[in-house]
């Protein structure tokens, strides 16, 4: 039986009766919070701030891990992956101060799990993130609890997953890693031809796997003559002189632009340029527009 198919069934039973929406205010908010705590948790641990599990006054939150580490391991999933347990004690201390940081009283165990229940995507998104960010190394099982469970909380991590799952043989997991980055990635216009994410950043490298694309690839992927011509045929004759004496535009997946005006320039699509160099035929073009104005007039 495949590994996914089991941590499916996990989540399938704990999600049952619980993780519908409630008409109740008041628990909308409090589900917010929490949601919003994990996310600044990982937001924290990205940029590598120290953290410190404080100790509550209602609620002594090492106490409270201590009491509930094994129920906990095992009903979170960790111990069917074989997570050392250090790790995961850490885990769950930080899920137990995100859930119970403003608590007033120690919960019950039934409690506990009945809240993870409640916030089980963003919590096993950030057992995911920690998972993909603290193990050296992963294996093919752990690795494919992270990226089915992992959504917005690995982004960070997507460059290193990646070729973990090539290295391993775990292509089959790749298209699910993009569709991530599609959604909550630092997309860029152009598709990687080697990794097929879109990241390829206006420096010709692809942000997940490194590979450097040439600038015949961005003018083909961008339509780049196409748009110049359209270019042209709206630039202002001073746009047309400075680009000429510049040697460079700047191109977007919808426009072309005078470097000159980036700082002036009202953005209506893509903020991503990438600096393309004039070559023999886009100078004949420039010079063909000139002279048609100049006929014109």
């Amino acid at each position: 039986m495949r590994t996914l198919f089991l941590f499916e069934v996990i989540l399938i039973k704990r999600g049952s009766g619980r993780g519908g929406s409630t008409s109740n205010k008041g628990r909308k908010r409090k589900s917010s919070s929490v949601t919003e705590e994990i996310k600044s948790e990982v937001s924290v641990s990205t940029k590598k701030k120290s953290k410190t599990v404080a100790r509550r006054r209602g609620v002594d939150i090492s106490d409270l891990t201590e009491k509930y580490f094994d129920h906990l391991y095992t009903y979170l999933g960790l111990e069917m992956l074989n997570i050392d347990r250090s790790l995961a004690r850490k885990i769950i201390e930080d899920i137990l101060d995100l859930l119970y940081r403003d608590a007033s009283s120690k919960p019950a165990l039934d409690a506990v799990m009945k809240k993870i229940d409640r916030f089980r995507q963003d919590v096993y998104g950030y057992i995911a993130y920690k998972l993909a960010s603290e193990l050296k190394e992963i294996n093919s099982s752990t690795l494919e609890f992270i990226v089915y469970n992992g959504g917005k909380y690995i982004v960070s991590e997507i460059s290193n997953l990646y070729n973990i799952a090539v290295r391993i043989g775990r292509s089959d997991l790749i298209p699910h890693l993009a569709s991530i980055w599609d959604k909550f990635g630092n997309t860029m216009p152009i598709k990687c031809p080697r990794c097929g994410f879109r990241s390829i950043t206006p420096d010709q490298s692809c942000e997940i796997c490194g590979y450097v694309v040439t600038e015949d690839y961005i003018r083909r992927e961008l339509g780049f003559d196409e748009k110049l011509r359209e270019f042209l045929n709206y630039a202002s004759d001073r746009d047309l002189y400075d680009i000429k004496n510049l040697g460079v535009v700047l191109v977007s997946n919808n426009s072309v632009i005078n470097p000159r005006n980036l700082g002036s320039y009202r953005f209506t699509g893509s903020k991503v340029f990438y600096q393309i160099n004039l070559r023999k035929n886009d100078y004949l073009l420039i010079d063909e527009e000139i002279n048609r104005r100049k006929a014109s007039i």
